[in-house]
């Protein structure tokens, strides 16, 4: 009888401390989860702000002389509506748009006529973002071709271009023009895609947002882009390549003059060309938005003018066609989860 009775003490005793281990694992469980939310709820709400932008994994900070990261007396990098500049591990550049809705309103209703495409996978909507993180970043270039050596003279396999390969934003690139929407939209979605981020073209709302942010600082958007765009009715000093064929081939040149005739430029060919630290958004290329025309999904949106137009066609100038051409090219925009 005393041998049963020790029997189910024990048995009793070790009830006890397994069940003492599952609630103390429970509630370790829980404080981790705890914890877990404030800081994704702290990120939220007191990094990503449109005057203080979050700096996404796997990026750094760069310094320009129109934009700096340096603090203020608030604690908010001074350059934040300037044009702050971002940089990935193998050099990709872009560019951070605030979005101040008290002032800047982010237009989230389309045109009849327009219908928004698909966004990259793991994106339900652009506007959370906006609401989440006070903005977006742009590329800060035009999608350039993979790197080349640099020599005099280069010529483009023109075919080889709308194929579907990783996009770079850098500077002195030749611009990837003869590229169709539906490769320029898998592309553009292939070249970040890490658990925090993901890249994609811009939508209308996004390119309208930055052409408001640039018309608050001075950048003429909406009539005549001819002050700071790649025009056929302008001329400026620039350095880099440029292509007289129409992109089938490139010649180097350092302090060049553009010419009456038209020319394709490299990326960042030019500072007159710059606003807010965003190159050739008027003008060099025009670029493929992230939708179509209701009529037809066939009519994809670019947007911007291009080399061969005169500047009335401004940064504002929306079109559509699909197909490849070498006066369109495309920029790429990251979505911070």
């Amino acid at each position: 009888m005393k041998l049963n009775t020790n029997k189910t003490t024990l048995f009793i005793f070790l009830f006890l401390i397994i069940i003492s281990l599952i609630i103390g694992l429970f509630f370790i469980n829980k404080i981790n989860i705890s914890t877990s939310e404030k800081d994704e709820l702290k990120d939220i709400q007191n990094i990503s702000t449109y005057d203080n932008p979050i700096i996404p994994k796997n990026f750094k900070k760069i310094e320009t002389e129109t934009a700096s990261w340096e603090l203020d007396e608030n604690n908010k990098p001074k350059g934040w509506n300037d044009g702050l500049v971002i940089e990935d591990e193998n050099g990709n550049q872009f560019v951070w748009i605030p979005v101040n809705e008290e002032k800047l309103t982010y237009n989230n209703e389309l045109p009849n006529t327009i219908t928004n495409d698909t966004l990259p996978i793991g994106i339900d909507d652009e506007y959370t973002q906006i609401k989440k993180r006070g903005g977006f970043y742009i590329s800060r270039y035009e999608i350039g071709l993979p790197e080349v050596s640099q020599k005099d003279k280069i010529t483009i396999d023109v075919s080889n271009n709308n194929v579907e390969k990783i996009p770079i934003s850098k500077k002195d690139s030749i611009p990837c023009n003869y590229i169709n929407y539906k490769t320029a939209k898998i592309n553009a979605e292939n070249m970040i895609h890490f658990e925090n981020i993901q890249s994609g073209l811009p939508t209308i709302n996004q390119w309208y947002a930055i052409l408001n942010w640039l018309e608050q600082a001075g950048f003429d958007t909406k009539y005549d882009s001819k002050n700071w765009g790649n025009y056929s009715n302008v001329n400026f000093e620039f350095s880099g390549y440029y292509s007289i064929d129409n992109g089938i081939s490139y010649i180097h040149s350092n302090k060049n003059v553009k010419q009456t005739y038209n020319m394709i430029l490299s990326t960042g060919a030019s500072e007159r060309n710059c606003a807010n630290n965003l190159y050739d958004i008027a003008g060099n290329l025009s670029e493929w938005l992230n939708a179509y025309y209701s009529t037809s999904p066939y009519n994809n949106i670019y947007c911007g003018g291009h080399y061969d137009n005169i500047s009335k066609y401004n940064a504002s100038y929306l079109l559509g066609f699909s197909g490849p051409s070498d006066k369109i090219g495309y920029r790429v925009v990251l979505y911070i989860k």
